[in-house]
């Protein structure tokens, strides 16, 4: 939970068993505080720990909150937000405000974004060089996840989408046992997450050579993302993309 608070400064509560991880990527920019429902082990001397059965009870406590003051919170559905709510305390949504914010990246999340698309990349070169037919989908996944962790990604950014034939059809499968054969599509949906920071990507791959229909409705893809990326600029809003 980061608190911000009027005059701007800022609190980070994390789980006790995360300060360390999370005070390696803070730093001194905000007041770092460990959360734990328990104090067991006892903590370290100078230790910043909160201990408490909820984390609303630090804002009541710590921070002071009383009726009638006005929070804004980014999910207000969440357990702090409604405990906050059930004392008189006035809730405000603030996730769009929080949206707008992250909508324009600073030139730091730009190198990120690049960073976990190159890996994302060069992960699917390598696996596609080392040829698709006669594996089974999960070992086309297995293997993209293990050029992008060995390529210096933290993680995948969501579970690899491999859709080889008929599987194709459904928009969010997964993986399965279905072993790859050839003249067919296989579609895959696959992303790096590096430095918390994520891409993704969407190649169809031809086994082979496919039928006219397969190639004809492949070619309408690429045709409908050169003339879409083409338009791409600052200024021009997504919705105008997909016209």
């Amino acid at each position: 939970m980061l608190i911000i608070n009027r005059s701007m400064d800022t609190a980070l509560i994390v789980p006790r068993l995360d300060f360390q991880r999370a005070q390696n990527i803070v730093g001194d920019h905000v007041n770092l505080i460990g959360y734990s429902t328990v104090e067991v082990p006892q903590r370290m001397p100078e230790e910043r720990l909160f201990v408490s059965k909820s984390l609303g009870n630090y804002l009541l406590r710590e921070v002071g909150l009383k009726p009638n003051n006005i929070v804004g919170i980014d999910n207000p559905d969440s357990p702090v937000a409604k405990e906050l709510s059930s004392v008189g305390i006035k809730i405000i949504n603030i996730n769009d405000s929080i949206l707008k914010i992250r909508e324009i990246k600073d030139e730091y999340e730009v190198r990120m974004i690049e960073e976990a698309t190159r890996i994302t990349e060069e992960a699917l070169d390598s696996v596609l060089k080392r040829g698709l037919e006669g594996r089974r989908e999960r070992d086309v996944a297995a293997m993209l996840y293990q050029e992008m962790i060995s390529k210096g990604a933290e993680d995948v950014a969501f579970k690899p989408i491999v859709a080889s034939g008929p599987n194709g059809a459904y928009p969010h499968h997964v993986f399965t046992d279905r072993v790859i054969g050839r003249s067919e599509l296989v579609t895959i949906d696959v992303g790096a997450r590096y430095h918390l920071y994520c891409t993704d990507m969407t190649r169809t791959i031809a086994v082979g050579s496919v039928n006219g229909k397969l190639r004809d409705a492949a070619l309408a893809v690429l045709e409908a993302f050169r003339k879409a990326s083409s338009s791409v600029r600052p200024g021009v809003k997504a919705r105008m993309l997909i016209r």
